[in-house]
């Protein structure tokens, strides 16, 4: 038969067709990598700035869900605005960014930054109610010297916690808690033994 010795000699050219054959096949795109590099994910991103501080409550209103492709996003990005957990923003976030399960710290007073400390005064409604109500959490501390002179003792405090001020009488006096920077703790302590705090809008 003829068969046989045909065989013996093309045989090496037919197994180095196979081989590169098979090899070319390897580096052709697949489908299913075309589809997984098509896949976009809901990704929660900011729709304004907010900076250090600002309430998860407040951040969930000021989202949206956008589809990214998978390598655009950052790791521990968001999927759903109700995975955004309690606590208050560790760091500034700008418009389009996105929102990660790290974005966010327990600690209200960590979350402005490891330069701050919480301090409680007792202070009289008009103290500090009037800048509060008017411009937030975000004050200036002074101390009022000699009963005309204010000096600066603390420049972006934070109130962290306070009464409500409508259940307030303006001979109550209060608790209220700041969030300072380390350099001025002994400043503020001072100016709170001797009552003369003063808390103005920043």
């Amino acid at each position: 038969m003829k068969v046989i010795p045909v065989v013996k000699r093309f045989w090496i050219p037919l197994a180095v067709f196979v081989l590169t054959t098979a090899g070319l096949a390897t580096l052709l795109p697949h489908s299913d990598d075309n589809a997984d590099a098509s896949i976009e994910i809901p990704t929660v991103v900011m729709t304004t700035d907010m900076p250090a501080g600002t309430d998860a409550d407040i951040v969930r209103t000021n989202v949206e869900i956008r589809m990214l492709p998978t390598e655009a996003r950052a790791i521990g990005a968001l999927q759903s605005i109700l995975d955004i957990p309690e606590g208050l923003l560790n760091s500034h976030h700008v418009i389009g960014q996105q929102v990660l399960t790290s974005s966010f710290d327990v600690s209200r007073v960590r979350a402005f930054g490891d330069d701050y400390v919480s301090l409680s005064i007792r202070l009289d409604p008009q103290r500090w109610t009037g800048p509060y109500s008017t411009a937030g959490q975000r004050v200036n501390i002074y101390e009022v010297q000699d009963g005309t002179n204010a000096v600066l003792i603390s420049a972006d405090a934070i109130i962290i916690n306070a009464p409500s001020i409508t259940d307030l009488k303006p001979d109550d006096k209060s608790v209220v808690t700041f969030g300072v920077r380390r350099g001025t703790v002994a400043a503020v302590i001072v100016a709170a033994t001797n009552e003369k705090i003063w808390v103005t809008s920043r």
